[in-house]
């Protein structure tokens, strides 16, 4: 004959077991994610890359893209020389200057680029050509 209190304390130490094994499953969930997201941060040359493949291939008229398609290493070593990186370890955010006024933003994570904006300066600050500024205006 079964004794209340042993099967409602086998429940409890069943629930409370399976309440552990499913905290343990989530966190090697997302220790095998962290790890996936820092082993697939690029690295700049990566970056470079696969900014350049990108471009590629879109089949585009536009003659920047003749040029790169010409030149790939070429615009590979521009791309280097104007990203500056913002490393997360998980992901990477890169900005790219075209010039003195644009800027491209993209997220790099897991073997992948994928831009996520682009902005040109606000030379707002600037006084109007032929008026100098005064104290009332640069306020």
């Amino acid at each position: 004959m079964e004794q209340w209190g042993d099967s409602e304390k086998d429940s409890l130490t069943w629930r409370l077991y399976r309440r552990r094994l499913f905290a343990w499953r989530i966190r090697i969930l997302l220790a095998v994610l962290a790890v996936v997201l820092f082993v697939g941060n690029p690295a700049p040359r990566q970056f470079a890359r696969m900014v350049v493949d990108q471009t590629t291939t879109h089949k585009t008229s536009d003659p920047g893209t003749f040029v790169i398609n010409l030149f790939p290493s070429m615009a590979r070593a521009l791309v280097l020389a104007n990203a500056r990186r913002s490393n997360f370890y998980l992901f990477s955010i890169y900005r790219i200057r075209y010039g003195e006024h644009d800027t491209a933003t993209y997220l790099a994570a897991v073997w992948s680029v994928v831009r996520i904006g682009r902005s040109r300066r606000n030379d707002d600050r600037r006084p109007a050509a032929g008026r100098t500024p005064t104290p009332d205006s640069a306020i």
